[in-house]
């Protein structure tokens, strides 16, 4: 254990939430692999659904905690608008385009034919319509990267959000538009503005802990609460509470998931971390970018297909392999001294 300026367990958030991603896409690889299509949450296994629960919503995660950051720099530098815009644009938008770039032209060689996703339609030269798609991260070749102009939207707004409007005004009307795209199933890049509500929670969790700090006294019944929530929400997705519609289920792990391993996280490492959350929470950024689809596709290919590993366990092996490998690469990448111009 090793003592750390930055907050030990945003670090140890970080770290489960990278490895919960991996960890959902090794599934979503496994099925596509071993049954030629992806499966929806219904058409799972019983143990597939455990992991799907366990292991989905690590983006919220991210977001609490972009809002838990925000709120302190806000109460620490009093930075105008404009300035914080510049660092955060700075910070995401161009390992995103040059990200964009170099996935593009990358995959379809390495993967060894040009995928069959729109993605590539017309590669090398998509049209205007899809490369729209693919900087609003609605078509973007590698999927998990829709993330980041979601954040970049946020980013522009919710400043306004938390320094111009009472509390009283803010949350019900964010609280409204997260419902609104749930229950209509709004689709990538229109879901976006969703995602202020979990901004917003990160926002205010900061206020309470720069105010008051995160006592035990609280955090034990606030986490009961919301492991509970969590399990009632699994419950009602897997049908086992026929009043109530399995879309109220998944809003409901979508919200108390993403919290609990927050709060869990302040329980246990309230004042430091293991060197491996330090050192994944560092990294998380980098793995973010290059675990999927290049490595983690890659080695679930040769377990999957080559090798013919099907067994459930080896989704695990998989994980395990595609983070080891992305670290590895991160940090060659970062002793070659080329780590920041590129993440």
């Amino acid at each position: 254990m090793i003592e750390r300026k930055r907050i030990a367990f945003l670090d140890a958030a970080i770290a489960i939430a990278i490895i919960r991603v991996v960890t959902l896409h090794g599934l979503n690889n496994f099925f596509i692999l071993t049954t030629g299509h992806p499966a929806g949450f219904d058409d799972m296994p019983a143990w597939g659904k455990i992991v799907d629960f366990l292991f989905r919503f690590s983006v919220p995660v991210f977001v609490i905690i972009s809002g838990f950051k925000f709120a302190l720099s806000e109460s620490r530098l009093h930075s105008t608008y404009f300035s914080y815009i510049v660092r955060r644009v700075k910070r995401l938008l161009y390992p995103y385009l040059l990200w964009t770039v170099i996935l593009y032209f990358l995959i379809p060689p390495i993967l060894g034919e040009i995928p069959k996703k729109a993605a590539f339609d017309g590669f090398p030269f998509p049209s205007i319509h899809t490369a729209l798609r693919i900087i609003d991260g609605s078509q973007h070749p590698a999927y998990q990267l829709w993330f980041v102009p979601m954040l970049l939207l946020l980013t522009l707004i919710y400043p306004l959000v938390f320094r111009y409007f009472p509390v009283w005004i803010s949350q019900p009307v964010l609280w409204l538009i997260f419902f609104h795209a749930r229950t209509n199933h709004l689709t990538i890049p229109w879901s976006y503005p969703s995602y202020l509500v979990f901004l917003d929670l990160g926002a205010r969790l900061s206020v309470v802990y720069r105010r008051y700090g995160f006592s035990l006294k609280w955090l034990l019944p606030v986490t009961a609460v919301s492991i509970t929530g969590a399990v009632i929400s699994f419950l009602v997705q897997l049908g086992r509470m026929p009043a109530v519609s399995p879309s109220i289920g998944f809003m409901g792990s979508e919200l108390f998931v993403p919290l609990t391993i927050v709060f869990l996280c302040a329980i246990f490492f309230p004042v430091t971390a293991p060197r491996s959350a330090l050192l994944l929470a560092e990294a998380a950024w980098p793995i973010f970018i290059l675990h999927e689809p290049l490595v983690l596709g890659r080695i679930a290919w040769l377990t999957y297909i080559t090798l013919g590993i099907r067994q459930p366990v080896a989704i695990l092996l998989v994980v395990v392999a595609a983070l080891l490998m992305s670290l590895i690469i991160y940090q060659t990448l970062k002793l070659m001294k080329i780590d920041r111009f590129l993440f």
